[in-house]
């Protein structure tokens, strides 16, 4: 299963906390700017303008950041915004963003001070690129920009300015220069690259010492939750017994309550495959309508899960479903953002 809706879903929910946010930043920023910048104090702002031209998108993270000096400017905006695979105009996209942002900025403060600023805060546009391969294309504005080469010396400078600052998860980590303080940060991390690209037959096992050493973590249930989850719903090359094993070695019973759910659907499934039939074709028919009837199940906990709620009707459509409208079930409801979105969606 696959599709940009749910990497960019699981991407939002993760990294969508405060403290997960700031830890991605410290990853990409040079020292000498996270030095500057307080992340503990670190707020995720809600990116309400919608950029109308490039499809309804909304930015996928505003984070507002303060800094440490109070003679500096109060805070500074970071923009992060998830990719699936390169995009030429994603320098364009993250002009118009960072122009909304301004935009908000100087609407709040003539509203709460009477008068236009003086000056804008910066805002820093990070790209989180999730892909198979190195991103491959435009990084500045002056690149997007048709402009001949003869006259970039003179008009240039003329033109806006912007350079993107990438995490590029194609690119090995020994590449980078910043370093994460939460481990759950490198778990999400991991699991993202595990989703889109190959990671090893290690995964599990770096997987789960991840999962133990982030013990004590903010937040650690629901975003260990999350990663579970997107994993299920995306990677069908996970082995599931394997997936059991790693949440069971964290040795934690908190934990194992937490994801029993999951858990026992995937135990369900494996007792559903091995149903002794009579004869061979009553054998795989078992096995396939016990599959089926798992993922209408794992659909609705899941839905349960994310909303705290599965009305009735609900419940009837994706049972009632075929099983080639499993997978698009699983991409509406991590895209979806609320309940009324799945009752109102008639595209089955």
């Amino acid at each position: 299963m696959s599709g940009s809706h749910g990497h960019d879903a699981h991407f939002k929910r993760v990294f969508g906390r405060p403290e997960m946010a700031a830890d991605l930043v410290r990853r990409s920023l040079p020292a000498d700017a996270l030095a500057a910048l307080d992340l503990d104090r670190t707020q995720v702002v809600t990116a309400e303008y919608i950029d109308r031209v490039l499809r309804n998108r909304r930015a996928d993270i505003v984070l507002q950041i303060p800094f440490r000096s109070a003679a500096r400017a109060a805070f500074v905006f970071l923009i992060m915004e998830h990719q699936s695979r390169p995009d030429p105009l994603m320098p364009y996209r993250l002009l118009v963003y960072t122009v909304e942002t301004w935009t908000r900025y100087v609407e709040r403060h003539r509203a709460q001070h009477g008068r236009l600023p003086d000056r804008l805060p910066p805002v820093i546009p990070l790209v989180v690129h999730q892909g198979r391969r190195p991103w491959s294309t435009h990084r500045t504005l002056a690149e997007v920009i048709d402009l001949p080469a003869d006259l970039r010396a003179t008009l240039g400078r003329f033109l806006p300015q912007l350079e993107l600052l990438i995490d590029d998860l194609a690119v090995p980590d020994d590449a980078r220069t910043g370093a994460t303080r939460l481990a759950l940060t490198d778990a999400a991390l991991l699991t993202m690259r595990r989703v889109r690209q190959v990671t090893g037959d290690d995964f599990i096992d770096r997987w789960a010492a991840l999962l133990r050493a982030s013990a004590g973590e903010p937040g650690r249930l629901a975003v260990v939750e999350t990663m579970a989850e997107y994993l299920y719903t995306q990677d069908d090359r996970l082995p599931r017994d394997a997936f059991i094993r790693a949440i069971a070695a964290t040795d934690d019973p908190e934990m194992e309550r937490a994801m029993a759910t999951l858990a026992q659907q995937f135990r369900e499934e494996g007792r559903e495959e091995g149903r002794v039939q009579g004869r061979e074709e009553g054998r795989v028919q078992g096995r396939e309508e016990g599959r089926q009837e798992g993922e209408a199940e794992f659909i609705k906990r899941l839905i349960h899960k994310k909303f705290s709620t599965l009305p009735p009707a609900l419940a009837r459509r994706i049972d009632q479903a075929p099983p080639a409208q499993h997978a698009g079930w699983f991409e509406r409801v991590w895209a979806a953002e609320t309940i009324a979105e799945l009752l109102d969606d008639q595209t089955d």
